[in-house]
């Protein structure tokens, strides 16, 4: 601990800050691996920040991708000579990059775990949670965990409903609509009333 104290303690603070950065977002990230692992992804813990975005730029996974490229990314640009400014700003764009990739990888995992037998309207009548947000009225398509049987899908999906559905909301597949599906807010009887009007 002592050689880890006086490393810690001879870095610069702009060091200290990318490191620091770099390190946590590093072991979050292979925790969530991790767990992705063990769990099949059915308990995610997504915080999706922008309630209109249909992709996961905004999820916790995807901003602590970005930290991790920005925090090392850094630390190797100040070690270069680069001003912190300069290396800040060339960690945020590496940080997207490296976060563009990772959820391309967490969607093919999702798209995987869709695969072999399941068909989209076996999902009709089931109850899962809200992933990304789903927009309301239609206004895109968002996407939500149902659980059929024994296993744990993600799937597409849009909503009538005049709010949207936020990451964790508990929801009802309604119906079909192409290869997604539409759904409503559990226990939300305006929200079926609403849905059921369009089926």
């Amino acid at each position: 601990m002592d050689i880890i104290n006086q490393w810690w303690l001879g870095l610069d603070l702009s060091l200290q800050i990318f490191y620091g950065i770099g390190i946590f977002a590093l072991f979050l990230l292979v925790l969530q691996s991790l767990l992705l692992l063990i769990t099949g992804g059915d308990e995610g813990a997504d915080v999706d920040f922008d309630p209109g975005t249909t992709g996961s730029y905004f999820s916790f996974k995807g901003l602590t991708a970005l930290a991790m490229g920005f925090g090392w990314t850094g630390v190797i640009c100040v070690k270069a000579g680069i001003p912190p400014l300069g290396a800040a700003l060339i960690g945020v764009v590496v940080g997207v990059g490296i976060e563009a990739l990772f959820l391309l990888m967490m969607a093919q995992i999702a798209r995987l775990q869709s695969d072999g037998t399941f068909k989209t309207e076996s999902a009709v009548g089931c109850y899962g949670t809200v992933y990304v947000t789903v927009p309301a009225k239609s206004g895109g398509a968002g996407e939500v965990v149902v659980k059929t049987g024994t296993r744990s899908v993600h799937i597409r999906a849009f909503s009538d409903c005049e709010r949207p559905l936020r990451n964790g909301d508990e929801i009802e597949v309604v119906s079909l609509r192409g290869t997604a599906v539409l759904v409503k807010p559990v226990g939300d009887s305006n929200a079926a009333e609403e849905s059921s009007k369009t089926n």
